[in-house]
């Protein structure tokens, strides 16, 4: 299965504590160059985690559906989308609603961060979805939609 994915499903599941929810569901993850330099950008502690060998970081190919997209999405999305495009990916990781729709207008399938949590906990590599969002939106600054954490904790069988 190849796995493309956007910076923020990364950077939150590192900043959580979780980062090794991607590799339990997917074993590899393939990013762009860009993602890889808005995650470098961040903080020390994502260089040491982004040093794994199941991470693997690619430059894409076609300029020009990149310059589309960058009219529309940050960069980072913009590459993420193109590369899930060029390799094909089976799935790209993606949070921003803006950059789901065009993946998904594009054909790709997408799941962002919450639905990468909520198969983690059907597969039993973690044991509740709720305290992960909980630091997500306390402590690392995401903003989450309170019905989409409603339904997801719904899904898993968890408590709002």
């Amino acid at each position: 299965m190849i796995v493309v994915s956007d910076t923020s499903v990364i950077s939150g599941l590192v900043q959580s504590g979780h980062l090794h929810v991607l590799h339990d569901l997917y074993e590899r993850i393939v990013i762009p160059n860009r993602v890889y330099l808005e995650l470098q950008d961040l903080d020390v502690a994502f260089r040491n985690k982004l040093a794994l060998d199941w991470i693997e970081i690619r430059e894409v190919s076609s300029a020009s559906l990149l310059d589309e997209l960058t009219e529309l999405l940050d960069p980072g999305e913009a590459e993420a989308i193109v590369l899930a495009t060029e390799l094909p990916a089976d799935l790209l990781l993606i949070d921003e609603i803006k950059g789901r729709a065009v993946a998904t207008k594009m054909g790709l399938s997408v799941i962002g961060t919450l639905g990468a949590l909520a198969e983690a906990k059907k597969k039993n590599y973690i044991t509740a979805v709720k305290p992960v969002i909980d630091v997500l939106i306390n402590q690392c600054g995401f903003w989450i939609k309170p019905s989409l954490v409603e339904r997801v904790l719904k899904s898993v069988n968890e408590q709002y």
